[in-house]
Order: structure tokens, then sequence, then C-alpha cells
């Protein structure tokens, strides 16, 4: 190499990758950590959206569908005790992986 760059222009991809380059569903989750509830969101709405929340074990400890096209969903959390959770979001065959704390 003599030291030169080259530059070009490309168009990228307006799709947001996750740490391992693997898209992401684009939806929000919060408050985190939460405490009775869960807000998902997503400017591109939410039909067809598959939610499962797993304990650090694996153990599926909530599981809801959204069928809807709303942009918001609610998930109730009163039934899950304190600690640390991951939130598995499926919509158009892309995967989203969320870790939560919930704290009551």
């Amino acid at each position: 190499s003599d030291g030169n760059f080259i530059f070009t222009k490309e168009k990228m991809s307006t799709a947001s990758l996750n740490q391992n380059g693997v898209q992401k569903a684009e939806v929000l989750v919060y408050p985190n950590p939460a405490t009775n509830f869960l807000q998902l969101s997503s400017i591109n709405g939410l039909e067809n959206t598959e939610i499962k929340i797993m304990d650090t074990n694996g153990k599926i400890c909530l599981k809801e569908e959204v069928k809807s096209s709303k942009k918001q969903h609610y998930l109730n959390l009163n039934g899950l005790g304190n600690g640390i959770y991951l939130v598995y979001i499926y919509k158009d065959g892309i995967n989203q992986i969320e870790k939560i704390t919930i704290l009551h």
C-alpha cells in the first residue's frame, strides 16, 4: 500500500443491525428498568409481532402475539418477579432481543 486512501460513494441500507450484524425489528422496549408494565413501540406498527419474555434460565415467562396494526403494545409484568429477563421480539422474519430488569 502507498498510504493513499480511495473513497467511493455507496448507498447504505437504513436497516438497523444489532451488535452481531443481524437486522433488528426496530421495536423500542421501555421503560427499563420496568415495574408493572413494559411498552413496545414501532413506527412501522406491531402487526404480526410475536413477543416472548424469558428468564435467565431460558424459561418462557410470558408470550403474546400482536395481531392488530397498532404502533404501541403494553405487557403486564405483575406476574413476573424481580430480576433480569430477555425480551424476544419476532416481526417480519427479523429477531430482536432486549435485556430488561424488572423491579416491583
